[in-house]
């Protein structure tokens, strides 16, 4: 404040306790680092986040895994771009996505499209539409991967070749 001369004769001052908010705002982050612990350390499924229109805009270990692309590459990309180019164009990515968004979630089967071109799979997909935000979070597991397509490839090879001792 300044009297009639211009020269300064006080000051006012407002303070608030912040402590709460960055107690909230620490506890937040500390969910979210677990929350990417977990994800990251799924290894056997594709973890992706997608936005409302139906994009890329999170992706783990296990989607780079078994469909071949790095999260950079595939941040942005249409979920559709996954899909076999005939299940694309048949528009049943969008169909499987509003059936989510209807109803929370839906289980499928089907192939999914490899960054070399391959056709991975067949795969299941759980995508679940019903965050406050409207994103959607896919999960898909490869039956090729799984850990008992695994079992079954190794056993199979432990009886063909007679190698019991080492199975």
């Amino acid at each position: 404040m300044r009297g009639p001369d211009g020269a300064l004769i006080g000051f006012a001052k407002v303070s608030r306790d912040i402590t709460e908010r960055r107690r909230i705002e620490r506890s937040l982050q500390e969910s979210e680092a677990r929350f990417r612990l977990v994800i990251e350390g799924v290894v056997d499924n594709a973890i992706i986040m997608l936005d409302t229109e139906g994009r890329v805009t999170g992706w783990n270990s296990g989607a780079e895994r078994i469909l071949g692309y790095r999260a950079e590459e595939a941040t942005g990309l249409p979920i559709a771009y996954f899909h076999l180019e005939e299940d694309a164009a048949a528009g049943e990515p969008d169909r499987l996505l509003a059936l989510s968004a209807a109803v929370g979630s839906y289980h499928a089967e089907g192939w999914r499209r490899r960054k070399d071109g391959s056709r991975s799979g067949p795969a299941s997909s759980s995508p679940r539409c019903a965050m406050p935000t409207g994103s959607c979070l896919a999960s898909l597991r490869s039956r090729a991967t799984s850990p008992s397509a695994r079992w079954r490839r190794n056993s199979a090879n432990c009886w063909s070749t007679r190698r019991r001792a080492a199975c």
